[in-house]
């Protein structure tokens, strides 16, 4: 793993970017800490992907219940089991992936098939 690094706390102060803490076990059973620093990819796309996720929620739930909707959020383990957190999740990406290309994002209704 080419991203990790001992501690070295005042380095690390002084460093720029977020990094995580990781601990492992080396082949003797020593802990050891290491430092790996996150990536600025995934954390903002999990967020989109959680709040697509609910909105598909929503609107399911706008569907099934007409005029008795009473805009109920889904906590996260629901979306995961429903479904809801995959569909997003492909959505999301599909659309970043499009959105580099150059091409137009799909809508909703082209997502038929998920």
């Amino acid at each position: 793993m080419h991203a990790l690094r001992p501690i070295d706390l005042e380095q690390d102060e002084r460093s720029s970017g977020t990094w995580t803490r990781l601990q492992t076990k080396t082949q003797d059973n020593n802990n050891v800490i290491i430092m790996r620093k996150q990536g600025r990819f995934w954390a903002p796309v999990r967020r989109l992907i959680w709040e697509k996720a609910q909105e598909l929620f929503q609107i399911d739930q706008v569907k099934t219940m007409n005029e008795d909707f009473k805009g109920i959020t889904a906590e996260h383990k629901e979306l995961k089991e429903a479904g809801y957190f995959y569909t997003a999740k492909l959505m999301v990406l599909r659309n970043l992936w499009r959105e580099k290309k150059g091409l137009p994002p799909l809508e909703e209704e082209e997502y038929g098939h998920l």
